[in-house]
């Protein structure tokens, strides 16, 4: 039930705990004017990212204590209707406060906002009334506040009323300065004493201290007297009063209610008397807080000057914040930490949204969402608000949020002015539709191909103005709400919907209405129904959008009911998120679009329904040629697509592939037997049939690379078969066949279920041995990754996988099924515990090998891993126990089921070795290493390095490795920097060789012009048998140099190696000892030290009988505490000099520089998820963010080089070029999309034209269409290679037509 606000004016309000912390801030004694800004009852401004100075340095933060005698006591449950009030005074600047809330009107309708409902869980309060009084006056009138402001709850049925009072201090400066400086006072004393010595004995002048008790026990008296009737006085003459008032102080008494009387004597004279304070209920509260005045006065006076009577201060004042917190009905709420930064200044934007920095992302949820209801106007700027502190809290539920708020339409105030900024108008611009229209009109015939981003930016601002007339034109509908309310007849904005249902049959079944006219109907029916949520009518716009979607897909969308929809989706998880429903949809995308919308009116699900409504209401796809083409997701393919994507902008891979006919081997050759017998990559020699099928795949490339070339849409798509050739080896598609058709046996129950088979090791069975942690002589550590080398189509098998882990497959739309499952290594606290960099080039030497199995069973059930090149047969290949089935995956089209195994996600960078791999065979080689023979070409030359290994035997022995990219692992426990992680690599390192402890290290012998890196982020669970992902923080720069990495022995680059490894070796030593002295970072051993000899002087202080305690121990400790404080100290100290000198040990070394290229994005764990990749355009100096079929310009750098998580993504791969050749090696953009007149009668088919123009005509008279408005052309067919003509492949081209 959403808020009762029709009693409240429209506007912000804030909850409770900000109130109090206005509050707080809030000094009433410097407020400037009635009209100036006020913290407690104004709004708070809107933050544009200039700081806001919320309080002036001088202001109080107010210190609240309660006042006893003011305060309401809560004797009954808080809520009955009755007023309770909190009286308080600052003990810093002494303004006093009145809080007051009133619940009077709570009725059994009428119930007050509390913690256990969560739709209004606190108080959210509004200013209705506000009152301000000039200082001047509530000076002659104490009972007058210097300001009242009163607030309304606009929680649902709340009647709670908050009245908030301000008073200045009773007590000013100028009444308190005769009696508030001991100067005055001494030399008052002194003078009375003088005049009269004789009555006086023994007495001197009093102190400040002094004469406040002695007020304040006058007007404690007052109050007593008020019960007895007594009138009580005090003589002028009396000894004290002379010392502490005397004749200078008469202003301070008459303000304080005293009144003067005379009195004559028996003798001759009169003796002049002040009458107490007569006490009414009028004057009463004020007296009192005189008297609270008075104490805190007291309490400030120096130590020295109240230490010797302190026996008659009692002052204990009491704070008066949870008195606050339980009134306003938030103590002891919901916080997202117990703990307050002090030193930390708030984010505007928690203000903005009425909330404070503790609240809990749902609490701030909750806030969000009232603001928002409560001011609707500014609610793109609390979007704003939400989206920045989403983003700041690293919180996914906010970020949830945000993104649902998004896709049901609601606009971001950032999206807003940037669109008004396309069009160079001001967000505040008063101009009319028929301008903004105007300017888009231009804009679009000066700039045809800013199309697509003037319609977008002309959407968002229809949608800012509630405009329906700019909202038709900006997504290409000649249709308004006024023009949907014409389309159907007698039907106005109070028609009910039942009753617009009704009509919108009638014209359906008219048949003088025209077909065209009825294809709008339901276009009709979503506009109304949009207009009626916007007043409010939920229910009526269900109805609408229900019956939109009903005509617009069919009359038996409604026919089956939600289990039915589930049943058709192949969802047995009805709880499964909507992102997964709305991607299992994708699939079947012309079938069950009504089953979705089922499924969305169950669920209530606004994130369904904006999606299926933009189905409705199509976007176009232009794209311009500044831009780069997005690749469509296929099916589990967004780690395809990012490899695709980032080969693309290599200049020397895509120019092999685009002019492959020059590099290719020429399979017709007379010698063609001799040549491939020659031919080996990735250490062993390669087959004819896969030299064909490497070409096979390099053509199908070369297709999709001349699409992102030469496409004129935003996207395409690559196809099957691609996918299939870059991920599966010819024997992998032989086996899944194999298996679809095998009798008596049957594919696995993965593959039975969801059709996408599971490939690779699973989990070792129950008894196998673990694997091996100790690493040998015969594996030799190597942390990079060798020439792909897919095992010979003989062997078997290959399934690019790091570690033997169970594969879930789970489906998203474009995330990525058992994406980062790698070898089985040792975990991370292994790797620091051997001190040894990993061995990934020897998997045999660590992963025990079961028996043989029968060759019947090694046919069916088991393929071959391919490592280092070399085949191993894995034994856990083994079907899934029922309970641990994947759940199913959108069923795909039959003809095609046996092609998509592409489905079942692999990684990054077994992919990327694949492709490399497939590529060198397909080209012949420019020459072969002399020692192994191995091809060397222009791909090997781009993206392949070497390392040599040096190992401490008899002699140091020293062997060379190639490698295509480095390995580089996250820090177990916290940041690690890339260099750090470098280092695990080529550090100096203990390995056991040949059962003898012995140095070994790693140098690079040969860098390549493209550097690759593998951030290592997963590892095997050997208690739960599962692989896990470190997402800690791996930092990268943009510029990295590799020099002190080099295999040289010039400029003493070894001997700053190993001062560098020594340094170290002493950084870890002075960590450890650190680690023992200071346990975390909030206590330290000295503190324990502390404590414990506070603690033995406690007990020695109360001479506890049967404790007995070494009288020397206090003594020993205090002495051992200087001595551990030293020692912490000086480790600090020379931590702090080592890593300085680590940093700048290599810091003038700068001749192998690096820049950034790529960087691979992956969200998700170490069973699945999603891949992206953010490219460095060099020519323009800015990224782009690659993310399937969208690619968009990324402005904040954070999302790329800070902002990793488990919520933001990981960055999984990096490549860098070599910062000489970066425009040579590298180009982000790579189009040729011609903006030429071409004339249509002449050169191509009306029918060939998009219905979109510029509306343009020639010089000739000759209509003429850009290029980016016609239909691609088709792709050139495939070369006809005699043997390819026994294979199978796509008889359509890529716009699926035939070739």
């Amino acid at each position: 039930m959403s808020p009762d606000l029709s009693n409240l004016k429209p506007g912000p309000g804030k909850t409770t705990p900000r109130l109090v912390a206005d509050l707080l801030d809030y000094d009433p004694r410097y407020r400037t004017g009635k009209n100036s800004r006020n913290l407690l009852a104004h709004p708070a401004p809107h933050f544009k990212g200039v700081p806001l100075q919320r309080r002036r340095s001088g202001d109080c933060h107010h210190t609240l204590v309660r006042k006893e005698h003011q305060t309401t006591p809560i004797i009954s449950q808080l809520g009955e209707p009755i007023k309770y009030t909190v009286a308080a005074v600052c003990t810093r600047c002494r303004c006093h406060f009145r809080i007051s809330v009133d619940f009077s009107g709570r009725t059994e309708i009428k119930v007050p906002c509390n913690l256990s409902d969560k739709k209004n869980p606190l108080h959210h309060l509004h200013v209705e009334d506000s009152e301000y009084q000039s200082p001047d006056r509530v000076r002659d009138q104490p009972n007058l506040p210097l300001e009242y402001h009163r607030f309304a709850c606009s929680g649902t049925n709340c009647p709670v009323i908050v009245e908030i009072e301000i008073f200045l201090p009773r007590l000013t400066a100028a009444l308190l300065s005769p009696i508030s400086d001991n100067f005055k006072l001494r030399a008052r004393g002194t003078r009375a004493i003088q005049e009269e010595p004789t009555r006086y004995p023994g007495l001197g002048p009093l102190l400040v201290f002094q004469v406040y008790l002695n007020l304040k026990q006058y007007l404690h008296d007052a109050l007593a007297t008020k019960s007895t009737g007594e009138v009580k006085r005090i003589a002028k003459r009396n000894k004290k009063f002379c010392l502490a008032f005397g004749n200078e102080c008469d202003d301070l008494f008459n303000y304080l209610g005293f009144t003067e009387t005379i009195e004559e004597k028996e003798e001759d004279g009169v003796d002049y008397f002040w009458q107490l304070p007569t006490i009414t209920d009028n004057n009463r509260n004020f007296i009192d807080d005189v008297i609270v005045e008075l104490k805190q006065l007291i309490s400030d006076r120096p130590r020295e000057e109240t230490r010797n009577i302190a026996q008659q201060i009692t002052f204990t004042p009491i704070s008066a914040s949870k008195d606050i917190e339980r009134v306003l009905g938030f103590y002891d709420y919901p916080k997202r930490s117990r703990f307050v930064d002090l030193t930390t200044e708030e984010h505007p934007y928690y203000a903005s949204l009425g909330v404070v920095d503790a609240f809990t992302d749902e609490l701030l949820g909750w806030a969000y969402d009232r603001q928002c209801q409560c001011d609707p106007q500014n609610s793109p700027y609390y979007l704003d608000c939400l989206y920045d502190l989403a983003t700041g809290r690293r919180s996914s539920d906010l970020e949830t949020k945000v993104s649902i708020a998004s896709s049901t339409g609601e606009l971001r105030l950032t999206d807003i002015e940037e669109a008004y900024k396309f069009f160079a108008l001001n967000p505040n611009t008063t101009e009319g539709d028929d301008h903004i229209l105007g300017v888009f009109n231009s804009r679009i015939q000066a700039a045809p191909k800013q199309a697509d981003q003037a319609r977008a930016s002309l959407r968002i601002i229809g949608k800012a103005r509630n405009s329906h007339r700019i909202e038709s034109v900006a997504t290409d509908k000649s249709m308004s709400y006024e023009d949907a309310l014409t389309l159907l007849p007698n039907v106005d904005a109070s028609t009910s919907p039942e009753s617009v249902q009704a009509v919108a049959i009638s014209v359906l079944f008219d048949d003088e209405i025209p077909n065209e006219t009825k294809k709008k109907v339901p276009y009709a029916l979503l506009l109304i129904g949009k207009e009626k949520g916007k007043r409010n009518d939920l229910d009526g716009q269900a109805e609408l959008l229900k019956a939109a979607f009903d005509n617009s897909f069919g009359n038996s969308l409604f026919q089956s009911d939600v289990i039915d929809a589930y049943r058709a989706l192949q969802l047995t998880n009805r709880s499964a998120p909507d992102e997964t429903v709305w991607s299992y949809h994708l699939e079947l995308k012309e079938v069950y679009k009504s089953e979705v919308f089922t499924i969305a009116m169950d669920r209530k699900s606004t994130f369904l329904l904006a999606k299926l409504d933009s189905e409705l209401v199509p976007q176009g796809s232009i794209n311009s040629a500044n831009a780069p083409v997005g690749l469509n997701n296929i099916g589990n393919t967004c780690y395809l697509n990012s490899i695709l994507q980032y080969y693309y902008t290599v200049n020397p891979f895509r120019n092999v592939v685009t002019d492959i006919d020059n590099y290719r081997m020429d399979l017709d050759s007379p010698t063609i037997s001799q040549e491939i017998d020659q031919k080996i990559v990735g250490g062993r020699k390669i087959s004819r049939l896969e030299v064909e099928n490497a070409q096979k795949f390099v053509y199908e490339l070369k297709n999709l690379f001349e699409q992102l070339k030469t496409a004129s849409t935003s996207s395409v798509a690559p196809t099957n078969e691609l996918a299939n050739l870059t991920l599966l080896s010819d024997e992998k598609v032989a086996s899944i066949r194999r298996d679809s058709v095998a009798s008596p046996s049957r594919p696995s129950l993965e593959f039975s279920q969801s059709r996408i088979p599971v490939y690779g090791p699973q989990l070792p069975p129950d008894g196998l041995p673990q694997p091996i942690q100790q690493v040998s002589s015969t594996a030799l550590p190597q942390l990079l990754s060798p020439a792909p080398s897919p095992p010979s189509s003989e062997v078997g098998d290959v399934d690019m996988v790091d570690i033997p882990t169970e594969k879930t497959t789970t489906i998203d739309d474009d995330s990525s099924d058992t994406t980062l499952v790698d070898n089985e290594l040792p975990n991370y606290e292994q790797i620091n515990t051997m001190n040894v960099p990993l061995d990934l080039g020897d998997h045999k030497s660590r992963v025990p090998r079961l028996e043989s199995p029968t060759s019947d069973t090694v046919a069916t059930e088991e393929d071959v891993v391919m490592i280092n090149g070399e085949s191993t047969v894995d034994p856990s290949i083994l079907a899934l126990p029922e309970s641990e089935k994947p759940p199913p995956v959108p069923p795909r089209k039959q003809k095609d089921s046996e092609l998509w195994a592409f489905g079942a996600q692999q990684d990054v960078t077994e992919v990327i070795g694949n492709v490399l791999f497939r590529l060198q065979c397909a080209i012949k080689p420019e020459r072969s290493d002399e020692s192994s023979g191995e091809q060397l070409d222009l791909i090997r030359d781009t993206f392949y390095g070497a390392n040599a290994t040096y190992t401490q035997k008899s002699i140091m022995e020293r062997k060379v490795e190639p490698w295509a990219n480095l390995i580089i692992y996250p820090d177990p426990v916290g940041t690690r920097d890339i260099y750090a992680a470098l280092d695990v690599t080529f550090d100096m390192q203990i390995v056991d060789v040949e059962n003898m402890q012995t140095q070994q290290y790693s140098s690079i012998v040969e860098l390549p012009p493209v550097l690759q890196m593998h951030i290592q982020r997963t590892a095997f669970d050997d208690v739960t048998k599962q692989a896990w992902k470190n997402m800690n923080t791996v930092t990268f720069p943009e510029t990295l140099y590799m020099d002190r990495y080099m295999d040289s022995s010039s400029d003493g680059l070894l001997s700053r190696r190993q001062e560098a490894w020594e340094w170290k070796a002493q950084l870890r030593k002075l960590e450890q000892r650190q680690s023992a002295l200071k346990p975390n970072d909030k206590q330290t051993v000295v503190d324990i030290l502390e404590a414990t000899k506070s603690f033995i002087s406690d007990i020695q202080e109360l001479d506890v009988e049967g404790i007995d305690i070494d009288p020397g121990l206090h003594d020993g400790l205090e002495e051992r505490i200087p001595e551990v404080r030293a020692e912490l100290y000086s480790i600090e100290q020379q931590i702090a000099s080592i890593k300085q000198k680590l940093k700048e040990q290599f810091t003038d070394m700068t001749k192998y520089e690096y820049r950034l290229q790529t960087v691979f994005i992956h969200k998700g764990d170490a069973r699945f998820g999603h891949y992206w990749i953010y490219v460095h355009d060099f020519e323009n100096n800015i990224w782009r963010e690659y993310n399937d079929e969208r690619v968009s310009e990324t402005y904040d750098l954070k999302q790329i080089f800070e902002k990793h998580g488990k919520d933001e993504g990981t960055p999984y791969y990096l490549a860098y070029v070599r910062s000489a050749d970066k425009e040579n090696l590298v180009s982000a953009v790579v189009r040729e999309v011609l903006e030429v007149p071409i004339a249509v009668d002449e050169q191509i088919a009306m029918s060939e034209v998009s219905d979109e123009s510029d509306g343009n005509d020639g010089n000739d008279g000759t209509r003429t269409k850009h290029v980016e408005n016609v239909r691609p052309r088709n792709l050139l067919p495939k070369p006809p290679l005699q043997q390819w003509e026994s294979m199978s492949y796509s008889e359509l081209d890529a716009n699926k037509k035939p070739w």
